[in-house]
């Protein structure tokens, strides 16, 4: 990277995130901060509730049921609470918002940050690896 380019990019630490950005009119902004908190820790609390479902509770089988226990694991599974949770954050941006969730959330399986945007794509893969 050459100086004049890294002289575009400004350094945003939100959380346990630190995002390289281009442009921070475009890509942040800050009155948003409050809203990306709020998110996680509701995400946090939903998680958790769900972690607290034992699974002889999720398992439980009725005599009525049309479904073996071993078929009722594979309906169970669908779910994805037994692997964890998959979050999807369909126009990401810079994805800041992916990221926080991927270090601050636990108990995600996957998280996926996409955009329309080919520019956006670029910077959200940058800062996903600049925060791994």
């Amino acid at each position: 990277m050459s100086t004049k380019e890294s002289e575009q990019w400004e350094t945003v630490v939100e959380g346990k995130a630190k995002m390289l950005l281009p442009d921070r009119t475009v890509f942040y902004n800050p009155a948003q901060e409050f809203n990306r908190d709020l998110s996680i820790s509701v995400l946090r609390t939903f998680v958790k509730i769900k972690a607290e479902v034992s699974d002889e509770e999720a398992l439980t089988v009725d005599s009525n049921d049309a479904f073996p226990p071993e078929k009722k694991r594979l309906k169970t599974d669908k779910t994805g609470w037994s692997k964890g949770l998959r979050v999807l954050e369909a126009l990401a941006a810079s994805g800041l918002r992916s990221v926080r969730f991927a270090l601050e959330v636990p108990g995600l399986k996957t998280v996926v940050a996409n955009d329309f945007s080919e520019s956006a794509m670029t910077w959200i893969k940058r800062n996903i690896e600049g925060n791994n």
